[in-house]
């Protein structure tokens, strides 16, 4: 099964519940990755394609699976009606997103659908994230050092019911 292919607008974010899937990047259909490796295999409790939660996205290769896999989506769209609900969040979001494209701007690397590497992403969010920005909409349950970026992953493997 083909998920998304170079040059298509992308409109989801994508994690890996089960299974794996296989990304070619500069791929723009399956008959062209006959013989060439794949550039990355994405596994479970992995995800792709977080640039379109930030911009305009047009996916970089294109995406696979040869096995049964179970993949969560999140709708950019939808994410961001969300995030404006949430006036402190949508701050946070806004210098992300600042930071996260002039990260892309100033890589000399290829763009891809592949996510930032962690190391990348926790320097971004050490930049731009002001603890006490989140006082106000952190519940009780939560320690006041911790981000919005862990809030989401706690929320979403609480929804998985993993820890």
């Amino acid at each position: 099964r083909t998920f998304f292919c170079r040059g298509k607008d992308g409109t989801h974010m994508l994690f890996v519940i089960a299974g794996e899937v296989k990304y070619w990047h500069g791929i723009h259909t399956a008959l062209e990755m006959r013989g060439t490796p794949e550039t990355a295999t994405v596994q479970k409790e992995q995800y792709l394609c977080e640039q379109i939660l930030f911009l305009h996205w047009r996916h970089q290769g294109l995406l696979t699976a040869r096995m049964p896999c179970e993949l969560a989506t999140l709708e950019g769209i939808a994410f961001h009606q969300i995030v404006r609900r949430f006036p402190q969040t949508l701050a946070f979001c806004k210098k992300f997103t600042r930071a996260y494209v002039n990260e892309l701007m100033a890589s000399t690397e290829e763009l891809t659908d592949l996510p930032l590497g962690t190391q990348a992403m926790r320097e971004l969010i050490k930049k731009v994230d002001d603890v006490h920005v989140w006082s106000s909409e952190r519940s009780s349950e939560h320690s006041d050092s911790q981000s919005p970026w862990s809030r989401t992953l706690d929320y979403f493997k609480a929804a998985r019911g993993t820890s």
